[in-house]
C-alpha cells in the first residue's frame, strides 16, 4: 500500500513540474466541490463479501434488507493550468444490514466506509460556463464494520485499495455552479453536486 501510495505522490508531483503555470484573470486555480453519489464500489465490496460470507457458511449465515444512504464527498482540485488539475478527495459511505442465522434474524451489520484518494483530472472540452473532464483516482478505504448479534457487538476495521474511473463528466458554471460525473468507484456510478473556485 506503501508503494501505491509513493507513486501516486511521485506522479502528481511529476506532472505539477512539467507544467508551467497559466496566468490569466478569468481562471481560478482552487476548487472546492462536495456532493452525493450512488451505486459506489464499496456498496458491490458489502454484497460480494456477503455472498462469500453465504457460500462458507453453507448458507446457514446470510445478511438482508441492505439499506445505503448513498456515498458524500469533498473535494479539492488544484489548476495546474485550464485544463489539467491535481487534487484529493475525500468520501464516505454508510450500509446497514440484518444479520440472519438459518433465516431468522439475529442482529444487524453496520458498515462505515471512509475513502480518502489523490485524483487527476483533465478537461477535454473547455468554456468559460460550460466544462467536460475525465478523472482518475486510487487510494485507500477504510471498512469499520459494526455487528449486533445477539446482545453482543463486535468491530473491525478493515483497510483496503480503492478507486475511481469517470470519464463522461460535466460541469456547468464559471466560479460557482453544478457538476454531475459518471464512472465507477467509490464515488459511485452517478455522483452530483456543487463547486466552487477561489
Amino acid at each position: 500500500m506503501k508503494k501505491v501510495f509513493f507513486c501516486c505522490l511521485l506522479e502528481i508531483l511529476t506532472v505539477t513540474l512539467m507544467f508551467a503555470q497559466e496566468s490569466g484573470s478569468d481562471f481560478k486555480r482552487n476548487e472546492l466541490r462536495g456532493g452525493a453519489g450512488l451505486w459506489s464500489s464499496n456498496e458491490l465490496i458489502n454484497n460480494y463479501s456477503d455472498l462469500f460470507s453465504t457460500a462458507l457458511s453453507g448458507s446457514t449465515y446470510s445478511v438482508s434488507n441492505d439499506k445505503s444512504l448513498g456515498n458524500f464527498s469533498l473535494a479539492y482540485r488544484y489548476g495546474l493550468n485550464k485544463r489539467l488539475s491535481v487534487g484529493a478527495t475525500l468520501s464516505y459511505s454508510l450500509l446497514k444490514s440484518d444479520v440472519n442465522f438459518e433465516g431468522s434474524k439475529t442482529g444487524t451489520s453496520t458498515n462505515n466506509y471512509l475513502t480518502a484518494a489523490p485524483e487527476v483530472e483533465y478537461k477535454y472540452l473547455y468554456t468559460k460556463n460550460f466544462k467536460m473532464y475525465g478523472f482518475v483516482g486510487a487510494g485507500l478505504t477504510v471498512n469499520r464494520q459494526e455487528v449486533k448479534e445477539n446482545g453482543k457487538t463486535s468491530i473491525d476495521n478493515s483497510p483496503f485499495f480503492n478507486f475511481q474511473i469517470s470519464p463522461l463528466c460535466i460541469q456547468v458554471g464559471n466560479n460557482f455552479g453544478l457538476y454531475i460525473e459518471s464512472g465507477f468507484g467509490y464515488k459511485g456510478i452517478i455522483n452530483a453536486g456543487l463547486f466552487v473556485k477561489f
